[in-house]
């Protein structure tokens, strides 16, 4: 009954304790990598949890986590711009004295001369424009970094939007295609586009400028003012200005949030491929994989069955018929019966034998429970959330637990028995149990078995 290749769960868990671990102190403090070391670290990786073959599933999927779909696999790129900006949040922590931050702070306030440095990681510029910044050294490297994580381009903002832009090193505020910055009026306190209108939105001439921030250079003033978009400048005309301090500076998560936010922007799991079999499958439409992903990552506290759940539901299990066309087998017909073509639908639903198997572990479970189930191929497949109807936390696992069985009979040539699923079962919940009380989830183990150990007479 035992696996001969390591689960994907179990992959996933050794790259992060393993390899993962091993990296996460020299990316952080080193130069970030060129791109393409990113891509071989990624492919080393890659070809680790896909034995060296080629890659059932995009990378968009399987970095999404298991209520969604994915694996919660490592993103090299990301995973490096995460653990970036932890030294970001340690810049800005008051509460952090260590000497190596007066030398960046003083270096920022420095040349850029914005009051506060927070303000400076609330600038709105590209990866482009990073570059120039400061120029090769540790602040630059943080500052690509952010820029991929902090830019966003809003292609139309509101009045009040616009007036809480930033004006200098901003990716939309450039003179010559170069973010303008001017540290003379940015010390003495020009900072946001709304410190160019007074508070009735009119805009406010060079003379009236140069006199509030006491800036004698006329030049510097008109190029900020010609470097605002016009659009934003029409925008902002005629809009009652609210006067005072602006307190909308972004927070710096931990790396692993900013991991988490980076994934969902760049990574969306398609379940268009998954729609197009299933639905020509067992032909249920209106299939809501949210919540079905949602329940597998929930099934049981153990990786075998979650991780053959993830298997079957993006059929990364072979069929009979595939392991023919592989030529790990001899014949196109299935192992069971040895009749029909065993194609994947064959395999777990269509089979004789397999048949006989369902409807006598479902004639006992009926009896046992007390209950009327009456089993069709969608439910069976995909689960109550493929459909209306919705059973509880333990018929789902049942059913999962009952194809997970077949597969394991299918490898391991024997014929499918109630009795010795009944003996599987049992394991399954001493497994569980043992996992329960080493992780202090027990309650969570009784409010799924209790009443099914009892009925089914698991512990006879």
């Amino acid at each position: 009954m035992e696996k001969t290749q390591i689960d994907f769960l179990w992959k996933n868990h050794f790259l992060k304790s393993l390899a993962l671990s091993k990296l996460v102190y020299p990316l952080s403090i080193l130069k970030t990598p060129p791109e393409e070391f990113i891509i071989l670290v990624q492919d080393k990786f890659d070809r680790f949890l896909w034995e060296g073959k080629r890659s059932k599933m995009t990378l968009a999927n399987v970095v999404q986590p298991l209520e969604k779909g994915g694996l919660n696999y490592p993103c090299i790129k990301s995973f490096i711009l995460s653990q970036k900006t932890a030294w970001i949040k340690r810049l800005l922590d008051e509460e952090n004295n260590a000497k190596w931050k007066l030398f960046c702070l003083n270096k920022i306030k420095r040349k850029y001369g914005f009051p506060n440095c927070s303000i400076f990681f609330n600038c709105n510029y590209k990866y482009n424009h990073a570059s120039s910044i400061f120029g090769s050294s540790f602040l630059d490297d943080l500052c690509k970094s952010w820029s991929q994580i902090n830019y966003k381009e809003i292609p139309r903002m509101t009045a009040d939007e616009i007036g809480k832009q930033i004006i200098w090193l901003n990716s939309s505020i450039c003179s010559k295609n170069i973010p303008i910055v001017s540290r003379s009026l940015a010390a003495k306190g020009l900072i946001y586009v709304k410190d160019i209108f007074n508070e009735y939105g009119v805009l406010k001439s060079c003379v009236e400028l140069s006199v509030e921030f006491r800036e004698s250079n006329f030049l510097e003033i008109l190029r900020t003012i010609k470097s605002v978009p016009k659009p934003w400048l029409n925008e902002m005309r005629g809009i009652n200005i609210q006067v005072g301090i602006i307190d909308n500076f972004v927070s710096i998560p931990k790396s692993k949030s900013i991991y988490k936010s980076l994934i969902q922007r760049k990574y969306d799991y398609n379940f268009n491929l998954l729609n197009e079999y299933w639905i020509r499958k067992v032909n249920v439409a209106g299939i809501d994989w949210k919540l079905i992903f949602k329940l597998i990552s929930k099934i049981s506290i153990i990786n075998k069955i979650k991780d053959f759940s993830f298997r079957f539901i993006n059929r990364i299990i072979y069929s009979d018929l595939k392991l023919y066309f592989c030529k790990h087998r001899q014949s196109t017909l299935f192992s069971f019966c040895s009749k029909d073509i065993g194609d994947f639908i064959h395999n777990y639903w269509n089979c004789p034998v397999v048949q006989t198997f369902i409807a006598t572990t479902m004639g006992w479970y009926n009896g046992a429970m007390h209950t009327d189930l009456k089993l069709d191929i969608g439910i069976y497949f995909l689960g109550s959330y493929s459909t209306n109807r919705r059973l509880d936390i333990f018929t789902e696992f049942f059913y999962w637990v009952m194809k997970w069985f077949i597969h394991c009979c299918r490898h391991g040539s024997k014929i499918p028995t109630l009795h010795h699923f009944k003996v599987v079962l049992k394991i399954i919940h001493e497994d569980e149990k043992a996992f329960a009380l080493k992780k202090d989830k027990l309650d969570q183990h009784n409010r799924k078995w209790l009443i099914p150990v009892r009925q089914l007479g698991i512990l006879d």
